[in-house]
């Protein structure tokens, strides 16, 4: 396997971008998200070196919902965040759904 060099994986998170704004990429087709995270070579061999990536963060995600059958934000405050005992917050994925119940009197 030959590493990505900084220019091809510039161009791998422009597409992702791209992609999640529902834009055309450099050939005029609209990607969905998941076609780029699937399509994108590995920038390096695991385990070579540190490299942040968004990528295996959105890939983990897309295997979780997998696994479980349900979306990410329904399987993470199922087992982590209520069994955590977090509240409701402004930055919790479910807080929308939430709020909507203390608004609906």
């Amino acid at each position: 396997m030959v590493p990505l060099t900084p220019e091809e994986k510039a161009k791998a998170d422009r597409r992702l971008f791209k992609a999640e704004i529902v834009i055309p990429n450099g050939f005029g087709v609209k990607e969905t998200h998941n076609e780029v995270v699937f399509t994108t070579p590995k920038f390096r061999e695991p385990g070579a070196a540190f490299d942040y990536s968004s990528f295996n963060t959105q890939l983990l995600g897309l295997i979780i919902e997998e696994v479980t059958d349900v979306r990410l934000a329904e399987a993470l405050a199922e087992r982590l965040w209520i069994p955590a005992a977090w509240m409701v917050t402004p930055f919790s994925p479910l807080a929308h759904r939430e709020m909507a119940s203390f608004t609906d009197c």
